[in-house]
């Protein structure tokens, strides 16, 4: 499969916007900076028997604080599962879970792509009114950097992630890769990375497949791209976003290089 990443070629963004093409690099948005303030915010829950909170504490002591032995460990555990104000039933505590959990979400970097080419409202938001590009690239699950991507879910309410009775993947899946369905048009995957955070990563110049011009990219940056591709040794398909000649939609068709 391919995965799409729109682009702008307006004076502010073509040198970035190039910089896929010369040096192979993308850019990791830190979520602070997306666009829909609903992201990132699950529901948080600490809803669990005493004994399920028990066992969670005993394998955060063992994982945060491996000096205590077991004996320390239960007597810190009855003291935390019996005091009101600080155990899995007091509303502080899911403040503060859901405050920390915040914290370490907004810490990651998230690369945003689409499987759709010829979405006439992404080529509108993100594709400077079709007047810019679409990157293609192998998101095949073998590709080391695009086959990391994982496909978003959409939403009509907000995701709850119970901290004490789910896998840490489960808040990984609800949180992170969870949107409002308002933005189920752009069927959207993320590549998430969330040990080195935001910033410039880069990838293999075979993984481009793809270059699609949009319906009024001009002819002089259209050469531009071309040249640009040829300098930096990539062959990927091109192709020139027209109109459909019945219907609301975008027709594909390839163009010589």
């Amino acid at each position: 499969m391919l995965l799409y990443k729109y682009r702008s070629l307006s004076k502010e963004s073509k040198a970035f916007t190039l910089d896929v093409i010369n040096k192979q690099v993308m850019y990791f948005s830190n979520p602070d900076k997306f666009n829909d303030p609903f992201e990132f915010r699950p529901l948080i829950s600490l809803e669990a028997s005493d004994h399920e909170f028990a066992k969670y504490l005993d394998g955060l002591y063992q994982r945060k604080s491996p000096l205590l032995n077991r004996r320390q460990r239960r007597e810190s555990i009855a003291t935390l599962v019996k005091d009101k104000s600080r155990n899995h039933r007091s509303p502080a505590a899911t403040k503060t879970m859901t405050d920390a959990m915040f914290q370490v979400t907004k810490m990651c970097g998230v690369l945003c792509l689409s499987d759709d080419p010829s979405n006439i409202l992404m080529w509108a938001h993100y594709g400077d009114n079709h007047n810019g590009i679409c990157f293609g690239f192998d998101g095949s699950s073998t590709n080391a950097f695009f086959g990391r991507a994982q496909k978003v879910n959409y939403s009509s309410v907000y995701p709850t992630v119970n901290i004490i009775r789910d896998h840490p993947r489960t808040f990984h899946e609800r949180s992170v890769l969870t949107k409002s369905d308002h933005w189920a048009y752009e069927r959207e995957w993320r590549i998430i990375e969330h040990e080195k955070g935001a910033g410039v990563y880069r990838f293999s110049t075979a993984d481009l497949k793809e270059v699609i011009f949009g319906l009024n990219t001009v002819a002089s940056a259209i050469e531009e791209v071309k040249a640009a591709l040829g300098a930096a040794g990539c062959k990927p398909r091109l192709l020139q976003a027209t109109r459909h000649p019945m219907e609301y939609k975008l027709s594909l068709i390839d163009i010589d290089a």
